[in-house]
């Protein structure tokens, strides 16, 4: 067979001839009477067209773009590396006197963050402390004259220790902290004002033995200054978790926790007044504490304790108006304060072959919600005959009240859970 011969014999192989069929219907020839479709009916042109006016260059003008919201975020868990935060939330001026917030180090009176006043009026500053005393001043004082139109509304969220407010105008302020906050200065605010403070501990363990000890504060502290709102909330809470097993010491499974909550409202200067709401105050110390150790099954010293369990607990719920505060409450005055405690001692000493088991609970607690001192209280929705300052003189926990106006002092029972040791030693042991 010559060359030619096989060519065209391969080319016939390899090339199979589509039928009528496949020629008019295929994919490919739909897709040809779809683009005479498009055409007929000007899709196409109008395609090209718009593909134009896209590739070509053209200026337009932009709409002002506003500043909705001022946010600030600023802490050790942002990059920072000082263990301890001295900063200053300042209200200022710029160069047009423009009103503006800054964040100011006070270690070198440096500028750490400015932000203008949002179109919204509304400041949201995150401030996260480290490990040592944290300190947040919201200075409100400045030289200038406010800017007008409406008034701002700050919220702050600071993970630190002290927050201390001087004087200013606001719309609203809701502060939220995890430690201590202090007025000292004048605060009016068009809208409520909100301040709560939460302290959490969970445990910490000391170095050398299992020993759990657990610190938790929350206060509000009033001392000065006049503050104004429509309604006036102070909350206060602490709140601390503590479960320890126990550690190994020669033949004894000691199993120690050591836990100090308060949570403090204080009010002993300055004045409080709510146009329109009520004024609320509340303290909560919430405590649970459990020690369960269990003895050594290779253990069976008779001379020698099999298990040692110890809860130790202080925990005080503080909520007082006293020295020359002055409050006045559109509607009522609602003092609360709440105490709970829950601490268990469990030795367990029945898989030690010996030895006695002892558990020891204990728990000094404290609650009080009282107005003392020379401390005025009024309530405007009482007539002229019945508005007269309450000047309680007490030193019990409920105040005597002298006028008929609706304040409500409230005490929470404490409630205590203490359990002894189990003693469950499968040889003969001692309980004490």
């Amino acid at each position: 067979m010559s060359a030619e011969t096989q060519t065209t014999a391969s080319r016939e192989y390899r090339v199979r001839i589509p039928s009528l069929f496949q020629i008019f219907w295929s994919k490919l020839a739909n897709w040809f009477r779809l683009l005479a479709k498009w055409r007929k009916q000007g899709l196409l042109r109008k395609a090209l067209q718009e593909a134009r006016r896209r590739r070509a260059m053209r200026l337009e003008t932009l709409e002002p773009r506003v500043l909705l919201s001022a946010d600030i975020t600023y802490g050790a868990l942002a990059g920072n590396l000082d263990p301890a935060l001295d900063l200053t939330l300042k209200f200022a001026e710029d160069g047009s006197g423009n009103d503006v917030v800054r964040l100011i180090n006070n270690d070198d009176g440096s500028t750490i963050a400015e932000q203008a006043m949002p179109s919204d009026h509304v400041i949201n500053v995150n401030l996260t402390g480290g490990q040592l005393q944290d300190k947040l001043l919201i200075d409100f004082g400045f030289s200038g004259a406010q800017d007008a139109g409406d008034k701002s509304t700050l919220h702050v969220n600071f993970d630190g220790t002290d927050e201390l407010l001087p004087a200013y105008t606001l719309a609203g302020l809701d502060v939220h902290s995890t430690e201590a906050v202090q007025i000292n200065g004048d605060v009016t605010v068009a809208g409520n004002l909100d301040i709560a403070v939460m302290g959490v501990d969970a445990a910490q363990y000391t170095s050398v033995f299992d020993l759990v000890h657990a610190d938790s504060a929350g206060t509000i502290e009033m001392t000065s200054g006049n503050v104004i709102a429509h309604s006036v909330s102070l909350t206060a809470s602490s709140t601390i978790n503590v479960d320890v097993t126990g550690f190994g010491l020669s033949s004894a499974q000691i199993a120690i926790a050591d836990a100090h909550s308060l949570a403090k409202v204080d009010v002993h200067g300055g004045s409080l007044t709510s146009d329109t709401g009520s004024i609320t105050f509340a303290a909560t110390s919430s405590v649970t504490a459990h020690s369960t150790p269990t003895s050594d099954a290779n253990k069976n010293a008779t001379d020698q304790d099999a298990a040692v369990a110890s809860v130790t607990i202080f925990s005080d719920a503080y909520v007082t108006i006293h020295g020359d505060a002055k409050l006045d409450a559109a509607t009522t005055l609602d003092l609360t304060a709440t105490n709970k405690v829950e601490g268990t001692a469990n030795a367990d000493g029945s898989k030690g072959g010996a030895g006695a088991t002892f558990g020891l609970a204990l728990a000094f607690t404290h609650t009080d919600a009282s107005i003392g001192g020379d401390a005025v209280v009024s309530d405007s929705t009482c007539s002229p005959s019945q508005r007269r300052a309450a000047r309680p003189r007490t030193r019990r926990r409920r105040p005597r009240r002298r006028t008929d106006c609706p304040i409500r002092t409230r005490t929470a029972t404490t409630r205590t859970r203490r359990r002894r040791a189990r003693a469950t030693s499968r040889s003969p042991a001692r309980s004490r």
